[in-house]
């Protein structure tokens, strides 16, 4: 990660890039980092994050549902949270209310998120 003095770094995933966002907050110098639905986390745990981290899960998810919950609570428990009854909320094709309000939460939680982390990292 190449940066400048003041410059906040964060990394944001979704689905196999939820892995590299877990990779990165776990072995890069960056300020914070988000896993949405990250797929393969369990296969990136050697390590224990060392910036800030939210993890978001979908319950019903196949590929980072409930089990990729229970092995990331061991290895990132002092991450936030958030879990959502679905398959997956940022399939385009699931346009039911549930998924849109959970598409509305999550992007409310990541960008409170990323800007509290960021100003907190500038001093604002």
């Amino acid at each position: 990660v190449v940066r400048g003095d003041d410059d906040p770094v964060g990394v944001l995933g979704f689905s196999w890039g939820g892995g590299v966002a877990y990779w990165a907050a776990c072995h890069l110098n960056i300020d914070a980092a988000a896993s949405v639905y990250g797929a393969r986390l369990p296969a990136f745990t050697t390590a224990p994050p060392k910036c800030p981290l939210q993890l978001h899960y979908a319950e019903r998810d196949v590929h980072g549902g409930p089990h990729v919950r229970a092995a990331m609570e061991k290895t990132a428990a002092k991450a936030a949270t958030f879990s959502y009854d679905l398959e997956s909320a940022f399939d385009r094709l699931v346009e039911t209310p549930e998924a849109r309000d959970a598409q509305r939460q999550m992007r409310a939680a990541l960008v409170g998120f990323f800007t509290g982390e960021f100003a907190a990292r500038s001093g604002r």
